[in-house]
């Protein structure tokens, strides 16, 4: 956890792109005595991006959203599936039925009781929805069976509960906004405490919401205080400076930065020419110095920590570019894309082609918008890309191999290795080893978020893999 004290400036961003404006801070009204008494936390949102668990994009409302519902289970920073509103679970023999069994008793913001049945609703309306898109592709079926759900895959998945860190809802009533069992509901456009929440009776009554539609703003409110804590992705699009008395704390995601190849042609179409890219880079410069210590570096797809991440592998990997200066063909040009969207992104990418150019390949970047970005990552019109994901909690590159860029498609024994990584988290070395030797992909680093309270806040912010608020109310009470 970094804790930052008062008047140093802390990079946080917002989403969109361009320089950052000079700009009169905002007049904040003062709030009432009466007001501060109940409301000790103000949180920004967007109101225009709605408050939908499985459809809202925005970093501050999903922040209010943690407060509101609580998943199955929460994933740490370990790649571990802990039980929250799930009270067991267990996996058939051939992998393909995950069975898990809800805690009785909770209560919802309604009243009733959930039951199962809100939870298969809860992930078929993750499946459809924008924010957990593609997450369930292997779900075949699920079932209610008294208090526990039946998850049928596909394919064998020991590690299926690592997904079900989704919201879960109950049936929301008309007029009503949502239907969750945390900690606290919305109410008249703040947040309210529950009564009928099962865990720790400490936190503040009530909740505020601040309404901001532009990064200075937001800057100004928390300069002034009227924004107490705030969520960000400190490598977004648009830089804002904070000063204040405040406190940050690490967030760990699962987002990946890599370098993505033209397998079909170029200066990037030989394996060995590949393999020895990952020599050439420095990563710990990156995160440092470009990410401002928001991230993680890796030689592997899996993140560091995880079941998945081979140590050993790992270490035969070390900072060395005279591995590509005797790998690199005589003459070679390549051209790099990157999102121009992306300040930190465009700086990543100029400091390797920089890297990759002193080791003998000639390498211009491209920054394009993010339209064009797709269109070129589709026809293929690069050498390599400067590309991000999010990937689901067990860190599958499913996604990646569909996408097909640059010819990836082609490795199908990389999806084979897939299946087997899922079907047992142990056996994940043969990927990571593959994608390693052969150079199809070039793993950077993992993104870091950020949380941003100011000192002294009733709030305890303990971060969990892409959230900021972890509590297992049921452990308190054991």
């Amino acid at each position: 956890m970094k804790r930052i004290l008062a008047l140093l400036i802390a990079l946080m961003l917002l989403c969109g792109c361009g320089a950052q404006q000079t700009q009169e801070p905002e007049t904040i009204a003062p709030e009432t005595a009466e007001k501060t008494e109940q409301i000790a936390v103000t949180i920004p949102v967007e109101e225009d991006e709605g408050y939908d668990p499985y459809r809202c994009m925005s970093v501050f409302n999903r922040m209010a959203l943690e407060w509101v519902y609580e998943p199955l289970f929460a994933v740490t920073p370990a790649g571990e599936a802990i039980p929250v509103l799930a009270e067991s679970w267990s996996v058939s023999e051939d992998g393909l039925t995950t069975a898990v069994t809800i805690r009785s008793g909770i209560r919802l913001h309604s009243g009733a009781v959930l039951t199962a049945e809100d939870v298969v609703r809860s992930v078929r309306r993750a499946m459809n929805g924008s924010f957990y898109s593609g997450r369930f592709r292997l779900l075949s079926d699920m079932t209610a069976e008294g208090n526990t759900v039946l998850f049928q895959t596909e394919q064998a998945y020991e590690c299926f509960p690592l997904l079900l860190d989704i919201p879960i809802s109950g049936e929301i009533a008309e007029g009503e906004t949502e239907n969750g069992t945390g900690a606290y509901r919305m109410q008249g456009g703040r947040l309210v405490r529950f009564e009928d929440w099962r865990g720790a009776d400490s936190l503040p009554d009530a909740i505020g919401l601040s309404p901001v539609q532009s990064p200075q703003q937001l800057r100004d409110r928390f300069q002034y205080g009227a924004v107490t804590l705030a969520m960000q992705d400190p490598n977004g699009d648009q830089p804002l400076w904070f000063a204040g008395d405040f406190e940050a704390w690490d967030v760990p995601t699962s987002t990946l930065q890599f370098l993505g190849f033209n397998l079909q042609g170029g200066a990037f179409s030989n394996g060995g020419v590949r393999a020895a890219v990952t020599y050439a880079i420095d990563r710990s410069a990156i995160v440092a110095e470009d990410m401002g210590g928001y991230g993680v570096p890796t030689v592997l797809t899996a993140r560091p920590g995880t079941p998945w991440y081979d140590a050993s592998l790992a270490d035969t990997v070390s900072y060395d570019p005279s591995r590509l200066k005797e790998a690199a063909p005589s003459g070679a040009q390549a051209v790099m894309i990157v999102c121009s969207e992306s300040a930190q992104r465009v700086a990543s990418a100029n400091r390797i082609a920089e890297a990759l150019t002193a080791c003998g390949v000639s390498v211009t970047v491209r920054p394009l918008s993010k339209a064009d970005y797709g269109e070129a990552l589709s026809a293929g019109a690069f050498d390599l890309y400067y590309g991000e994901i999010r990937l689901s909690p067990d860190l599958d590159l499913a996604p990646i191999l569909r996408s097909g860029y640059g010819g990836i498609s082609a490795y199908s024994a990389l999806s084979d290795l897939c299946d087997a990584a899922r079907a047992n988290s142990g056996n994940a070395y043969d990927l990571q080893k593959t994608i390693l030797t052969d150079g199809i992909l070039c793993p950077i680093a993992y993104k870091t978020a950020a949380v941003y309270g100011k000192r002294g806040l009733p709030i305890t912010v303990t971060p969990h893999l892409n959230g900021w608020l972890f509590e297992n109310p049921m452990e308190e009470n054991q």
